[in-house]
């Protein structure tokens, strides 16, 4: 297929709309108070690009935004680099990893309680991982 001329404006210009819904989404849970803070406050919200690197149709390096702290189980305020952060092997980190973390800090555990660790996990014959448990970096 051709080229699409501007086409890098034009995901900017997308992108601008999305997180204009995604901010309107954060001012409306912001404004309903809870015991221990605002909504927000307890709460996990997340955007996402689909895509990491445009044209190459990447699942890495994709951008993740989250806001709320999960009743104080996330770092808030922060660039995380989950590389740096995540046990994946490869400079990458699975995107399990974050799933894991953001399910454990709005209180979904395992049917014993214990945290989540294997959101995704591929544990086959021809998939033989180990479950890529949290990525510590994003927790307070």
């Amino acid at each position: 297929a051709p080229a699409i001329d501007n086409a890098a404006d034009l995901h900017y210009q997308i992108d601008k709309v999305q997180m204009g819904f995604f901010k309107y989404l954060l001012d409306q849970l912001d404004q309903y108070t809870t015991p221990t803070g605002t909504l927000l406050d307890d709460c996990v919200a997340m955007w996402t690009n689909d895509l990491g690197t445009g044209i190459g149709h990447s699942y890495r390096n994709m951008p993740y935004l989250i806001a709320g702290s999960g009743g104080g189980y996330l770092r808030q305020g922060q660039y995380i680099d989950a590389r740096d952060t995540g046990t994946a092997s490869g400079n990458y980190v699975g995107h399990g990893q974050m799933f894991n973390t953001i399910l454990n800090a709005v209180g979904v555990g395992e049917a014993d309680g214990a945290p989540v660790t294997d959101f995704g996990h591929k544990g086959s014959a021809t998939h033989n991982q180990a479950p890529g448990g949290e990525i510590s970096g994003m927790k307070a």
